[in-house]
């Protein structure tokens, strides 16, 4: 039963690859299930086809890696961009750094 299991996790990892490339996260998470049933059918009979598994799982992380990464990167470009819509960084008399906040506008004028 092992090497079915495996056969079938490995197939279900290309899978998951096709979906972090395409950046369909929903299908990724569809299949966290299936892959936690899979994996525990698992023994640890055939070392080849593990170590096929464990360099499929290493490279899946790393593209989950990756896309959590983008995902901060844009959430603090999106703060750091309605930041600078709303307040203002200015100093005083003194040299010292204000904070000059403005009232949120009601339309948004693009370019």
């Amino acid at each position: 039963m092992s090497n079915r299991a495996i056969a079938q996790l490995i197939r279900l990892l290309d899978k998951e690859r096709t979906a972090l490339i395409s950046g369909d996260l929903e299908t990724v998470i569809g299949l966290t299930d299936e892959k936690r049933a899979l994996a525990d059918k698992l023994e640890a009979d055939d070392t080849i086809e593990l170590r096929a598994l464990s360099m499929k799982l290493a490279q899946n992380g790393r593209l989950l890696a990756a896309a959590r990464d983008g995902v901060s990167d844009v959430a603090s470009t999106l703060k750091k961009q309605r930041d600078a819509r709303t307040k203002l960084s200015g100093y005083d008399r003194s040299g010292k750094a204000t904070m000059i906040s403005g009232a949120p506008s009601k339309t948004e004028r693009r370019f």
